[in-house]
């Protein structure tokens, strides 16, 4: 099975110079949200943080964007280009899918009827990441349009999944071979369960192709934002 780094490698654009990754860890203590981020300079870097992040244990991320001037911080400007699509599945009592199963029963279904491979899926607790990974990285603008389309897709077919995540250039999700600590008691391992192939640009153009509607939001919607930690 690929592992963590190798997984980071393939999922994220590739660093130039001057451009950073960022982490990001979570955790309660006394009914209080304790939030660390700190921008990074490599894969390697992302994974000896995230073990830092478990040891101390906090819920371990990944930001799925490039970024320039850390001073800038994690926001949906200054995320640069992304390399991969992503749906959170989330599953468990109260939520839209009981269990992993049924999710992905549910996202079968979904590839089937809007023709999308088979994406890349990671077990993130009691639900899942999902991934469809281009084989090069999208300037956020261009990344977008597509984004915004799979997030439309999934409200055409009511695929029921958090669409702030699709479409959150700044988005973080959960690193590999870390633990769903929200319950300390109860830490459940966030595995990679299956890697599909990338895709290119123009296999994801014809899918994802982005409505005129869509394409005359994105000026007016791209505006600077933080994201809050408690949306995660």
């Amino acid at each position: 099975m690929i592992s963590r780094k190798e997984f980071l490698a393939l999922v994220l654009p590739p660093l130039e110079q001057g451009e950073h990754y960022c982490t990001f860890g979570i955790k309660t203590v006394n009914e209080k949200d304790v939030v660390r981020q700190k921008f990074v300079e490599s894969i390697d870097d992302i994974s000896t943080q995230a073990d830092v992040l478990v040891q101390e244990e906090f819920n371990a991320f990944f930001a799925m964007a490039k970024y320039g001037d850390p001073q800038e911080g994690r926001t949906t400007n200054n995320a640069l280009y992304l390399k991969s699509f992503y749906i959170d599945l989330d599953c468990g009592t109260n939520k839209p899918f009981a269990d992993l199963g049924e999710g992905l029963i549910a996202l079968k279904s979904f590839c089937k009827v809007t023709k999308l491979p088979r994406p890349t899926i990671v077990k993130s607790g009691l639900g899942a990441h999902v991934y469809w990974v281009l084989d090069k990285a999208l300037p956020r603008k261009q990344w977008r349009s597509h984004a915004d389309r799979l997030k439309e897709l999934c409200v055409e077919h009511k695929f029921d999944v958090d669409p702030a995540v699709t479409g959150e250039a700044a988005r973080v999700l959960r690193v590999p071979e870390t633990f769903h600590v929200k319950d300390p008691t109860n830490p459940i391992s966030v595995e990679v369960l299956y890697v599909a192939p990338t895709m290119t640009l123009n296999e994801i153009e014809k899918l994802l192709v982005p409505s005129e509607d869509i394409l005359k939001m994105l000026d007016k919607s791209d505006f600077k934002r933080q994201l809050d930690p408690l949306t995660l």
